[in-house]
């Protein structure tokens, strides 16, 4: 069990073990400070997977949270800049993009958004005649999609009333089990809440990607302390079969590998000096070139996006 270990200003940290084995020997890969504390990530000796430790609380981590600050929820705050405009345009592309593939199992029906932010996955499938509903645990980005966006969305977790007496014919989770402190917990209550035949999409980071490689502790999908595990093909694998689901498909999302890039080299820029930035630049072309080209099969990819069924034959 995690036991707490330090407490600075909002934010109390906990040792944790690896998620995959339940070792506790790890070694440090990359150690992070901020105003609240000191975090790193570490792999494990034993599995090699790898995962933040020590991380914050359940209880205390929203505080990386703010609105404001954290990119998903740009909807919801007051921000106009450049970026802010060309992160919303991608957006739109992008959760049509998710839509399709999903469209690839159901052509319609119900689908759960789990972690939906401010809700413009849920838009999308609602326009094209899906039955949405979404759970998002910001009570801002939760409040948005709900009055702005006229969706059915609570605020709360895997456990809300919202998918208690209801199945959904598709469950996604689009960067989202990463940040959920009892990962396999949550993919079982998945498995309660997804019909028979139904899909479960899960895009995570892949820690084993081209660009996470050349980017090391400046790898943007790191994003400590929000991220609490880095998974790769074969951990993600496991971790589903051990929540009784098959994985039927894996694929790459392209616009994530540029994203990614991108703002990996933005992040070394700030830093550094805007004199580096055409030296960047040329880096940034290539090494998104190559990570497309790695990520092909979906192993080496930047996110990989699972589509995974239940084992019915399985008893609980």
């Amino acid at each position: 069990m995690p036991v707490d270990i330090q407490t600075e200003k909002l934010v109390v940290f906990e040792q944790t073990n690896c998620l995959i084995c339940s070792e506790t020997n790890s070694e440090e890969k990359f150690s992070y400070r901020d105003e609240y504390g000191r975090y790193a990530v570490v792999r494990c000796r034993a599995c090699g997977f790898h995962f933040l430790n020590p991380r914050p609380t359940q209880t205390t981590i929203g505080v990386y949270y703010a609105a404001d600050t954290y990119t998903p929820f740009l909807s919801s705050s007051d921000h106009e800049d450049i970026f802010t405009k060309l992160y919303r345009a991608i957006r739109r592309y992008s959760v049509a993009w998710k839509r399709n593939k999903i469209e690839n199992y159901f052509q319609n029906g119900s689908a759960l958004d789990l972690g939906c932010g401010t809700g413009e996955f849920l838009s999308e499938m609602k326009r094209h005649g899906w039955q949405v509903a979404g759970i998002e645990p910001s009570p801002e980005a939760a409040s948005f999609a709900r009055e702005k966006l006229q969706l059915n969305v609570v605020t709360g977790t895997i456990d809300s009333e919202i998918a208690q007496d209801q199945t959904f014919d598709v469950i996604t989770m689009w960067h989202v089990l990463e940040h959920v402190h009892d990962a396999e917990r949550a993919l079982h209550n998945i498995s309660e809440k997804l019909k028979p035949e139904g899909i479960l999409a899960i895009a995570v980071p892949n820690i084993n990607s081209f660009d996470a490689s050349v980017y090391g502790s400046e790898w943007i999908a790191l994003d400590p302390p929000r991220h609490l595990y880095h998974f790769t093909p074969q951990s993600m694998t496991a971790l589903l079969q051990r929540a009784r689901f098959s994985v039927v498909a894996t694929k790459q999302i392209p616009l994530d590998t540029i994203f990614n890039c991108l703002m990996s080299e933005i992040k070394i820029i700030r830093k550094r000096s805007l004199i580096i930035a055409p030296f960047l630049g040329l880096r940034l072309a290539a090494v998104c070139w190559w990570s497309l080209i790695y990520g092909w099969t979906g192993k080496r990819s930047s996110t990989v996006l699972f589509f995974a069924k239940k084992n019915n034959h399985v008893k609980n």
